[in-house]
């Protein structure tokens, strides 16, 4: 039997101290632990920003390519053949026609006006009774000439009726429900939405994103018609010049997301819209259509919204009445915040939430929402925290816009401080049954992605 060497267990204890270094305790084995936890709780918080990022540079792309493809589109569309009645396919341009003495033309048929007008488009009726419809905004506006033609002279009134006129203005829509979807849909198979047509309709639930358009005219055309500088012969005689004048627009492409296919839009009864032409009342509370009427995308409403008149901006009427010394200069009055009027609709305030995107119609600015305040003692009113500062310059109208100011005015006038705005409201629950008086309960978020302002030149031509 041979016995161990003293070199033989020298290497024995050697392995056995290597086996017992080469392990971690308990507390290095803890701090690397904790090190790697903290590693992966910090790679999961860029996961959401990652997500949030990618989404933003999505609808940013998406905002981008559909402004585009739309100002395309209209730059293509909205050329008038002539400039006459049939060339009026923006809402606030001159229409006018040559081919009436002024011995017979009672009033212009319509004046321009420099107001801010949503393009009329194709929606879709949700639900049962599925069905192309025409949103109708000229409806919204107060300006519904083919059914109000009274005070025309009787040959106006029975051209404005006729087909070359209505297909070619405002009052048929501009642009198909296909053609507003991003991306655009080819034409359905049959505009009869009882057929069926799978591809399409399934094509049509994939579709996240669609857009609509604004337009204002941003310097007037033609003669007002209640100067009283000019003379009949005088008025004709500048409204035929200006009528082949070229426009220029500027135009307001809104880009619109519905995130799931089975939302549904209320739409605004017409007859609850502020009067264009009675700025100074009080709006009643905007009411929507039944609700076998509401729409697949989002539509746009006109609301009434107030600017605080109890500011310092307007104090120097307490101080000088009507009638300020020549060398005061007012403050220009600083204003981030509007309030909302439900006048006993609760709901009301809900149409405007944190991110929607307000219109101003008369001045075109554009606002977004950033913070709403419900009044805990009045639920249907609202206080609205703006982006952006508002001087007293920017609601004191030009003589364009607000030609007749009251008597004695310095500054502002109080109209001015009640604007109107375009708001595209969130989606609704289905309320059926509960007709046009029914309580809208909205779900989700407001439908504004992002909008763009270009310029659109729009030339006539014989």
């Amino acid at each position: 039997m041979t016995r161990p060497t003293s070199q033989d267990a020298g290497a024995g204890v050697a392995l056995m101290r290597s086996s017992v270094r080469g392990g971690f305790s308990l507390v290095e084995l803890m701090i690397a632990l904790a090190i790697l936890g903290f590693g992966m709780i910090l790679a999961a918080t860029m996961f959401p920003v990652g997500w949030m990022r990618a989404r933003e540079l999505n609808e940013h792309t998406v905002i981008t390519a559909a402004s585009n493809n739309a100002h395309a589109k209209l730059a293509m569309l909205l050329n008038p053949s002539d400039p006459g009645l049939s060339g009026a396919e923006f809402a606030g341009d001159l229409i006018f026609d040559g081919e009436f003495p002024y011995q017979t033309l009672q009033k212009m048929v319509f004046e321009s006006d420099m107001r801010v007008h949503q393009l009329h488009m194709q929606n879709m009726v949700i639900g049962q009774s599925r069905a192309f419809v025409n949103e109708n905004p000229w409806r919204l506006e107060g300006v519904d000439a083919v059914n109000d033609l009274s005070g025309l002279n009787p040959d106006i009134r029975a051209k404005l009726l006729l087909p070359e006129f209505t297909t070619r203005s405002f009052y048929t829509p501009r642009i198909l429900f296909h053609e507003r979807l991003y991306p655009p849909l080819s034409r359905r198979s049959s505009a009869d939405l009882t057929q069926v047509d799978e591809i399409w309709d399934q094509s049509f639930d994939g579709r996240v994103y669609s857009w609509a358009a604004f337009h204002r005219l941003r310097n007037p055309i033609g003669p007002r018609w209640d100067d009283p500088n000019l003379t009949d012969e005088q008025k004709l005689a500048l409204a035929s010049e200006a009528a082949a004048d070229a426009r220029v627009f500027d135009m307001y492409y809104v880009a619109l997301r519905r995130p799931r296919a089975t939302y549904r839009y209320a739409v605004q009864n017409p007859a609850t819209a502020p009067n264009p032409n009675n700025r100074g009342a009080f709006a009643q509370a905007p009411m929507p259509l039944n609700a076998s009427e509401d729409v697949a995308l989002p539509t746009a409403w006109r609301a009434q919204i107030l600017f605080p008149e109890e500011t310092d901006a307007y104090s120097w009427k307490t101080e000088f009445g009507d009638n300020p010394p020549d060398d005061y200069i007012p403050p220009a009055g600083v204003y981030t915040e509007v309030t909302v009027d439900g006048q006993g609709k609760d709901w009301v305030p809900e149409l405007f939430q944190v991110g929607s995107v307000l219109i101003d119609e008369v001045n075109g600015l554009v606002y977004t929402v950033t913070d709403r305040r419900i009044n805990a003692s009045d639920e249907d009113r609202a206080v609205l925290t703006l982006d952006r500062e508002v001087f007293l310059e920017d609601i004191d109208d030009s003589a364009e816009i607000d030609p007749v100011p009251l008597a004695g005015n310095f500054r502002v006038d109080p109209d001015e401080f009640k604007r109107v705005v375009w708001v595209f409201p969130p989606p609704v629950l289905d309320r059926a049954g509960l007709g046009d008086q029914g309580a809208l309960t909205f779900q989700g978020k407001q439908p504004v992605v992002g909008i763009e302002v270009k310029t659109l030149s729009v030339s006539p031509s014989n």
